[in-house]
This record gives C-alpha cells, sequence and structure tokens, in this order.
C-alpha cells in the first residue's frame, strides 16, 4: 500500500494540489498514518523500519552482522527518529545523531528511547542538551568511525567531498534511491570503500 504524503521540501497543502490537479475530490489522510504507536506517528515507524530493513540486508549480503555494528544518523526527525528506534531494537549500537543544530557522538552508545523523548521537549536541540556525548558540528558526522551511516536529512548531501570523507568502511543507506548528485566516478569509488 501507498500513502502519498508530504515528505522534504513539501507540504500537506502541495499534495493537496496534487490531488486537485489528479481529479480526486476526497483529501483524507490514511487512518493507518494517523495512528500512533509508543508516542511516535506510525509513519514514522514504517519510514524508520524500511530504512533499517534494508541496511540490515545490505549487512547480510556484504557478510556483517547488524549486531552491535556502529551506527551514525544524520537527522532525528521523522525519518531519522524511526530509524534510530529500529537500529538499536535491531541490535546495532546508534553512536551518533546529527540535527540541523549540530551533531552528538558517544562511541559506547546513545540511549535513543531518552533522545527520543527529549525531542518531544527540545524538538533539533536535542543534539546539544543531550549530556552523555560529545558535541560537535553536524558535518563532523560523516567522517566518525562507523559501520554504518545513515545520510537521511536533506537531499543531495552526497558529492565528491563526502565521498572523500568516507575513509572508514561505512555501509551508506540511502533511503529511497541513489543520490542523482554522484557522478560515475564517485560512485565507483563510494563502491569500492562500501
Amino acid at each position: 500500500m501507498y500513502v502519498p504524503g508530504a515528505d522534504m521540501g513539501t507540504s500537506d497543502r502541495d499534495v493537496a494540489r496534487i490531488y486537485e490537479f489528479a481529479g480526486v475530490k476526497e483529501l483524507a489522510p490514511s487512518g493507518l498514518t494517523l495512528r500512533e504507536k509508543e508516542g511516535m506517528p506510525l509513519e514514522d515507524h514504517l519510514t524508520g523500519y524500511g530504512v533499517v530493513v534494508a541496511a540490515r540486508t545490505a549487512c547480510e549480503l556484504i557478510g556483517m552482522s547488524m549486531n552491535r555494528a556502529t551506527v551514525a544518523i544524520e537527522g532525528f526527525g521523522k525519518v531519522g527518529g524511526g530509524v534510530a528506534r529500529y537500529m538499536a531494537r535491531f541490535g546495532a549500537k546508534v553512536v551518533a545523531i546529527s540535527t540541523v543544530e549540530g551533531a552528538v557522538y558517544n562511541p559506547d552508545g546513545l540511549e535513543v528511547e531518552k533522545m527520543l523523548e527529549m525531542r518531544k521537549k527540545l524538538g533539533d536541540k536535542v543534539v546539544l542538551e543531550y549530556e552523555k556525548g560529545e558535541h560537535m558540528r553536524r558535518e563532523e558526522l560523516f567522517a566518525l568511525p562507523v559501520d554504518i551511516l545513515v545520510p537521511g536529512a536533506r537531499p543531495y548531501k552526497s558529492d565528491g567531498s563526502l565521498v572523500k570523507v568516507l575513509s572508514y568502511f561505512q555501509l551508506t543507506s540511502l533511503c529511497q534511491e541513489p543520490d542523482p548528485t554522484l557522478s560515475t566516478r564517485e560512485t565507483r569509488t563510494k563502491s569500492r570503500r562500501g
């Protein structure tokens, strides 16, 4: 089942215009997406879970265990929050999270559920207020020694400069499709590095 909805760079109003243009008279959100589970909208769970299952499958293909794999996540909103929750539940160790405000890193792991609770009150500032980690600029997330990197907060994030930074073996989980901004050479470089 596909439920169209607002995503990065779009709003509910944009979706309403698409429905209008398509001649759809009734614009009602799916009852499924309006539900909450564990204090988080169900659609956030679904998206995050999908990214984690894709990462787990990629791990299996390269013979890597997801259990205790270290993870860095760019973004801690709708997608990133769900990814963090399910990475932890699948046994991975979320060690870094970034938002537009900055990033927080702890090689021993972050307390994902605590951060999700803090996020309700603090929003993107959660990475600045979380006390059990090293605070850094958000760009530094990409240079951390992690097994799995989830660049999920903004489009066009992968470019030649990013490929050069990925010096550790990192499994990159791109949420929906390969980044169209990568040249063929950069894609090959990225593939060789993991």
